[in-house]
């Protein structure tokens, strides 16, 4: 019995690790040979062979489904009179849901216990393979790539140990790179061991390489939440990493270029959305439809046109250009029997949207989402049901304008940020669980490391974020809950 309660032990701390290891940090791994969601099955099988446990718990199992029930009807009545049916991997991520919250729950002493281990294992993967990246690519790096000032825009383009080989995207990175940073810091502030903490500063210092508009504003946010929520647990070293986090953020958002022009484009992409809804009003579904289609097909002209006239620049080849400039003639053609026909369904709209090209496509996305989020809630308080964000974007993809019709084709069910998505899908009950987030935040009987852990992760995502799954949000949200309950109950 003893053996077997040792291996049980053992195999517990081992599929604990690899569930929060693998939805936190391998979520956007493409290379992975199988969809990391199957990795809850792991621990939740576990289960099976601890009676014990299980029976110790039976009432929560009784919530569970109840929870579940609940979840289902909320989800269904969010589809009502929407569609027939409700496809089945909204259904699976539901089921999804329960397991988290079953593993969440059964495992939340493992998990603890694991957190600095996961940090330090991830940080430490996440800085070899970008070292193995730059000494395989010396050749195309400089002594000019390691000023950070100068490289550390927000931008697409890859740099200095800012290879995307474990996310797709630096956004990506900046969704749970903020937790990282902060944890490290902690750990930092706490050691006494001097190679530790070089160690645990030079994985941060590996962080600020890759920068993204959601790093920065993650990193400006949590230290705010983090200063408010725990200022009298903070030591001076750690309150020292927080405010050059928090100032080289301010410093990088508002003094580059790329950041800045985001942030910048936001009132400007607001005013002008709200400027075509009130003009739009009596312009019915049918024509606002025909005017996207002609859009899209006229910003694609347009780049088309941009393209050959670089090629007829550069090319020496006289056949060469003589085919390129037949193309440019047709296109050109296309492009002006397109903005005659525009102007004819809406010549107002084709002046304001050609004359907002420029505006940054991310920032069109990210401020038409709250105003989808604003329809949803006032046409359902109780929301549109879990994990049917894409049936809100769809009803209110033309009662929304759009400046450039590009953006309908991003982010079209994860709204580009977890607070949209929360509003959206469920309302009232969102709003609800936010408020209980910042009530958990104030709570002085969590332990800070978790805070310094999980509020950066749920802060940083609610501002952009890649669904409840990705980036481990939903298990952030979970152990949070948790964290408080027990607190509450340990101190009564």
């Amino acid at each position: 019995k003893f053996k077997s309660s040792k291996n049980l032990s053992l195999l517990k701390k081992t599929f604990s690790f690899l569930t929060i290891f693998f939805f936190f940090y391998i979520w956007d791994f493409e290379y992975l040979p199988f969809n990391y969601f199957y990795i809850i099955l792991l621990p939740t099988i576990l289960l099976v062979f601890d009676f014990e446990q299980i029976k110790e718990n039976l009432k929560f199992f009784i919530l569970l489904s109840v929870l579940f029930t609940s979840f289902l009807f909320f989800n269904i009545l969010g589809y009502a009179f929407e569609i027939e049916n409700i496809p089945l991997n909204k259904i699976l991520k539901l089921v999804g849901l329960i397991l988290l919250i079953n593993f969440c729950f059964f495992y939340f002493k493992e998990i603890k216990n694991q957190i600095k281990l996961i940090v330090i294992t991830f940080s430490t993967l996440y800085f070899v393979t970008n070292t193995i990246d730059v000494i395989l690519n010396l050749d195309n790096y400089s002594v000019w790539n390691l000023n950070i000032f100068k490289n550390l825009m927000c931008h697409y383009r890859d740099g200095f140990f800012r290879t995307n080989f474990i996310f797709k995207e630096n956004s990506h990175f900046g969704m749970i790179g903020v937790s990282l940073t902060f944890f490290l810091f902690y750990l930092s502030s706490t050691t006494k061991n001097k190679l530790y903490k070089i160690f645990y500063l030079i994985l941060c210092l590996s962080f600020i390489f890759n920068l993204s508009t959601t790093y920065l504003l993650g990193s400006i946010f949590s230290s705010v939440a983090i200063i408010i929520s725990c200022y009298k647990n903070i030591n001076k070293e750690f309150y020292v990493s927080i405010f050059f986090v928090c100032a080289f953020s301010l410093y990088m958002l508002f003094g580059d270029s790329s950041c800045a022009q985001r942030l910048k484009h936001m009132n400007k992409t607001n005013d002008i959305i709200i400027n075509l809804k009130t003009q739009a009003e009596n312009l019915d579904v049918e024509s606002s439809d025909i005017f996207l289609k002609k859009m899209e097909r006229y910003y694609s002209v347009r780049d088309e046109r941009w393209k050959i006239n670089t090629l007829i620049t550069k090319t020496s080849d006289s056949e060469i250009k003589k085919n390129l400039i037949g193309e440019l003639g047709k296109l050109n053609l296309e492009f002006e029997k397109l903005e005659i026909e525009l102007k004819k369904v809406d010549k107002n709209r084709f002046r304001i949207v050609t004359e907002n090209l420029t505006l940054n496509v991310t920032t069109q996305v990210y401020i038409r989402s709250f105003h989808i989020a604003k329809e949803a809630l006032l046409s359902k308080f109780y929301g549109w049901g879990f994990e049917n964000y894409d049936v809100v974007n769809a009803k209110f993809k033309f009662i929304i304008p759009t400046i450039n019709p590009q953006v309908l084709k991003y982010n079209t069910s994860d709204a580009s940020n977890n607070f949209v998505k929360i509003i959206s899908e469920l309302g009232i009950f969102g709003i609800i669980i936010l408020i209980y987030f910042i009530k958990i935040s104030l709570n002085k009987n969590i332990e800070p490391q978790f805070k310094y852990f999980l509020m950066p992760l749920i802060i940083t995502q609610l501002i952009r974020g890649a669904g409840y799954f990705s980036g481990g949000f939903i298990i952030a949200i979970i152990l949070f809950i948790l964290l408080d309950i027990y607190s509450t109950k340990n101190h009564s």
